[in-house]
């Protein structure tokens, strides 16, 4: 399907939770344009406890599919109390930018109570803001806030000037200042995948 689809023009994303065996991911890589993968956490404890598995194949699969010349972007689920403290989110922050790269793009999204887990309130916007300071102050070039709607760090900028490159404002995003993958304001050079890679 993801080869039908590249000759059409169409790019293929795998959106998962990382846990796929080395045969297969290399099986679909030809067929895949991005990886889209859930870090849930830093820490082997939370993924015993919470999901009942382990954190190292997460990030094994993580660095194969960069390796593999998919683009990789990181999702991190922020759960009060389970995986927000400041020396996680730092490893988790550093591990990324020395395994898949500073310029990796990661979403830390804020948790609502639901489903299986409504013992606590939603991520406060302050722990959110922290982090995504955090991982510029750590040389993270691309972090976003997820599930904080018109918040100004859902948006792109570039990471050398600040200027705005996408405004994202919920599920819409507007190209600004941003072309031919170069910042319009001081030209630095701004890598995103196109439809295919």
């Amino acid at each position: 399907m993801g080869g039908l689809a590249r000759k059409q023009g169409i790019g293929t994303v795998y959106v998962t939770n990382g846990y796929i065996t080395e045969e297969a991911l290399r099986e679909l890589s030809p067929m895949l344009n991005a990886y889209r993968v859930d870090i849930k956490a830093f820490r082997d404890e939370f993924y015993r406890k919470v999901c009942g598995a382990k954190l190292q194949p997460v990030l094994d699969s993580a660095v194969l599919a960069r390796e593999l010349g998919m683009h990789v972007e990181v999702v991190n689920l922020v759960i009060p109390g389970e995986n927000d403290g400041p020396e996680e989110t730092k490893g988790l922050i550093s591990w990324i930018i020395e395994h898949l790269g500073p310029e990796t793009p990661v979403h830390f999204t804020r948790f609502h109570p639901d489903y299986h887990m409504q013992d606590r309130g939603a991520t406060p916007v302050a722990t959110l803001e922290r982090i995504y300071r955090q991982a510029r102050d750590l040389g993270l070039r691309f972090p976003y806030l997820g599930n904080v709607f018109s918040h100004p760090f859902e948006s792109t900028y570039c990471p050398v000037c600040g200027e705005i490159l996408i405004e994202r404002r919920g599920f819409s995003s507007t190209f600004r200042n941003l072309t031919a993958h170069k910042c319009g304001k001081c030209g630095e050079t701004i890598e995103y995948v196109d439809a295919v890679g």
